[in-house]
């Protein structure tokens, strides 16, 4: 969905932020490469390295001293905030390997989010609230993914340019719970992205040909957190007990093209 891998229902990020040297949004007049488009497209050029060694480093943090307390949580009486957290972090470090030949590029990020989510009785009478009163309250529900790039840019001569990089994301994810649904309930959402890439690129005065090779691996990896419990739907009250489906959904790909591009014609 979106027309990203490892983008269907996530809360991460695609790609490593530090990674993208500037990106282009085209809504019509697609070039050929990009075939059948009837949408916006949405391309990025990645960094590469240079002559100078250059890093960055990428830190943003927020908890729950720092956040609004939730409404509806105040009407019901709730006086304990759920602790929060919300932070981003990173690095990056590009140079050369062979001045004026070989440069490098390398980048780390990290995603920490621990939410919370409120499960409640959906008929709370006496009889219910003795039952399942215990499944109530306000449940963690962390998230964590690691993204990692890297990029070797080779200059052979001054019409070539080769670039071999990859990329990696991994990603847990423990939600699907709340409302009437308990944290027995919840689900662990890994997602698993891996990608490399080899580009040469050769300019002939008008003429620009790039060959590229692209593998790709994808793993999408819903499991229940609580195998062991046989899950119990008490409808319009509560579910309770395990989740009742898995999924383990895989993608690999390998693609070869060759663009070829003519700046002008006469």
């Amino acid at each position: 969905q979106g027309g990203l891998i490892g983008q269907d229902a996530s809360r991460g990020n695609p790609f490593s932020q530090l990674a993208v040297q500037e990106f282009r949004v085209s809504t019509s007049n697609f070039k050929a490469e990009y075939e059948q488009a009837s949408a916006a497209i949405i391309s990025a050029i990645t960094r590469s390295g240079g002559n100078d060694f250059h890093g960055d480093v990428l830190f943003t943090f927020q908890n729950q001293a720092l956040m609004a307390r939730n409404y509806f949580a105040t009407l019901r009486g709730e006086l304990e905030q759920p602790k929060e957290l919300r932070s981003q972090f990173g690095a990056s470090l590009g140079g050369p390997v062979v001045k004026d030949k070989l440069h490098f590029f390398v980048t780390y990020e990290g995603n920490v989010q621990n939410r919370a989510n409120v499960v409640v009785l959906g008929n709370p009478t006496a009889d219910n609230q003795a039952r399942f009163g215990g499944f109530e309250g306000n449940f963690g529900s962390p998230f964590r993914e690691h993204l990692g790039f890297a990029k070797l840019s080779w200059m052979p001569a001054g019409n070539q340019t080769l670039d071999v990089s990859a990329s990696l994301r991994t990603e847990t994810d423990i939600r699907s719970f709340g409302g009437q649904t308990s944290f027995e309930s919840a689900e662990n959402v890994r997602n698993n992205v891996i990608t490399a890439s080899a580009r040469h690129q050769l300019r002939l005065g008008a003429l620009t040909n790039e060959a590229t090779l692209q593998y790709l691996g994808s793993r999408f990896n819903p499991t229940s957190t609580n195998v062991n419990a046989v899950g119990q739907d008490y409808e319009g009250v509560i579910r309770i007990g395990g989740r009742d489906t898995s999924q383990d959904i895989r993608q690999q790909a390998l693609t070869l093209r060759n663009d070829t591009t003519f700046a002008n014609f006469n």
